[in-house]
């Protein structure tokens, strides 16, 4: 999955081994299927309790001159969820408030009807070389015109 509500180890000190984001199809294809690609920051990490399972909000600030793709989501901040479910909730349960203020290249898009729409999103690390392969690959996506 594309969009799998995940924050990728290497973007936050957890492993060193990624492969090269140029030669990455998952994140070419990702940033070509997103309605959003930017350099976010964490602004706010928030809890709550639905149903008595923990969840988290992180509120995102899109950083100026970091907007990479910008299909219909139109806010300077986004708000993700992160439930208990999540493959980002061990990450974000580990780091809680510390990450307030981390940088990654966030990948969004969202799914469902009229009534329902849920955002799902991917964080990768902050770098000039993940934010090159996305620009690469949005490029590509509008030259050929899809």
């Amino acid at each position: 999955m594309l969009f799998d509500d995940r924050i990728d180890a290497n973007a936050v000190g957890l492993a060193d081994v990624a492969p090269a984001p140029r030669t990455d199809p998952v994140l070419k294809a990702r940033a070509q299927a997103a309605e959003a690609v930017a350099r976010v920051r964490v602004a706010t990490v928030s809890t709550d309790s639905a149903g008595g399972k923990p969840a988290y909000r992180l509120s995102l600030e899109l950083l100026a001159g970091g907007v990479v793709v910008r299909r219909g989501l139109t806010d300077e901040r986004i708000e993700i969820a992160v439930r208990p479910d999540s493959p980002a909730f061990g990450v974000v349960k580990w780091l809680d408030t510390r990450l307030i203020g981390r940088t990654f290249v966030g990948f969004f898009r969202r799914y469902g009807g009229a009534d329902d729409i849920e955002l799902r999103f991917h964080l990768s690390a902050d770098g000039p070389d993940v934010l090159a392969a996305a620009h690469e690959a949005a490029a590509l996506r509008e030259f050929s015109g899809k």
